[in-house]
This record gives C-alpha cells, structure tokens and sequence, in this order.
C-alpha cells in the first residue's frame, strides 16, 4: 500500500537521510517523527524540500511509474545499434511490465479483474497507468464492425459492458499497442489477435488531417486515406 507520510519535524539540529529513515517505520500504526530538524531536507544528496524547524513535510512513499516511451517489442537486430538491438523503453519486455499493476503483478494486459480471461472483452494496458490520477487506458478486444470513421466518431461513447465511455483510440494510442515484433501484422497477438488480413479489417483511429482525410492502420503501415472507407476501431 502507499502512504502519504507527515514528516514532524523537531526542534533539532543535523541532517537527515530519508531514504535511511523511512524504511524503519510501520507506516500503517505510526505517525514518523525526525530525531532531527534539518531546515533542509536530502534524499540521496539531493535537496528536496526546505522546512522551517518545527515544522512539517508530506513524503509520498509510493514508486511512481516513469513517463518514458515503452518498448517496441521489436528484439531481432538487423543493424548496430537498431532497436531489436538497444530495446529502448520501459518494461521489462512488450508483455512485461517493470513495475506491479494495481493487482499486484507485472503482466502489461489484464482484464478489469486482473486476470487474462477477458470475459467481458475489456484489455487494460497497464503500460498507460497514470499512478497519480489512477487512471489506465482500456481496449475492446473485438472491434467494432466496419465503418465509417465520421461514423465511428459521431456513435461515440460507445457502451461496452458496464462501462460506457469508451471513444475511438488516436494515433499514439494505436501504435502503442504495436507489437514490433511481429512482421507488419502489429495487432495479431493476444489478448486482441487482429488479423489485418482484408481491407475491411484496417483499423481506423480518431486522428484526421482533415474534414475528409483520416489515419488509419493498413496491417502493412499507418496511411491516411478518405475518411468514407469502412473499416474497424478498437
């Protein structure tokens, strides 16, 4: 669980080390109180918070996720230094995350129970968690039936078991779930297994250039095409 800890500081001098300090406390039955009062306070030999003597500093004790881009999922090197090489990005790999979901484990997608049943069709990506608003971006695993993207567009929010505020992915939403991995077909894995096999199958985003021209996923590479083809969302 995480704390949002009060640190009571007392009329002492010296400085402290939080990193040392927090540890030692049962952080559910006690309140922490400093054996010191630095007017500064350091974590790890950087200065994060000035504090007159006496008085009190709030220290989250959660770890929060990072903002940097997650892999690729891209592995086999084809030249020095390409990304099947370096693998930049969070997780530990496409389908692992780097740190614990809010169901204490590392798989990338779950379900809303945090299993990998999908009863209800709902895929959570935990590579998008917002650990501050507590928020995570949701899939359907079947897409929706071929349409217009203005179609699409104007028919959302759509309704999708008990939730029913799910709007169209944008483009980085969309090429987030790509698998690199996999030879062009980016989608066709588990949990979604969208085969692009027939142009039916593209799989529109909400992103427009314009009034008539959308982007759109071919199964061969993200286009932009007119906006009055029929093709799926997720």
């Amino acid at each position: 669980m995480d704390y949002n800890i009060i640190l009571k500081l007392k009329k002492q001098s010296g400085i402290c080390n939080l990193q040392e300090l927090l540890p030692t406390y049962d952080f559910e039955n006690q309140t922490p109180s400093l054996t010191c009062a630095p007017v500064s306070i350091f974590e790890n030999d950087i200065l994060i918070k000035s504090v007159p003597s006496g008085g009190e500093f709030r220290y989250n004790t959660s770890v929060l996720n990072t903002s940097s881009i997650y892999k690729t999922g891209a592995t086999s090197s084809y030249w020095v230094n390409d990304d099947g090489m370096l693998e930049q990005g969070r997780g530990v790999d496409f389908y692992t995350l780097d740190f614990t979901n809010k169901f204490d484990n590392t798989d990338r997608f779950t379900d809303d129970l945090g299993t990998q049943i999908y009863a209800n069709g709902v895929v959570l990506d935990w590579s998008t968690y917002d650990q501050v608003n507590e928020t995570v971006r949701a899939f359907s695993q079947t897409p929706l039936a071929s349409a217009f993207v203005k179609t699409h567009l104007t028919n959302a929010p759509y309704t999708l078991s008990s939730y029913s505020d799910w709007q169209l992915f944008n483009y980085k939403q969309m090429v987030n779930l790509f698998d690199l991995s996999i030879t062009r077909n980016y989608l066709n894995y588990a949990p979604f297994n969208h085969d692009v096999d027939s142009t039916p199958n593209r799989v529109w985003t909400s992103t427009l250039e314009s009034s008539g021209v959308g982007m759109f996923y071919s199964g061969v590479s993200v286009s932009i095409g007119g906006v009055s083809a029929g093709y799926v969302t997720l």
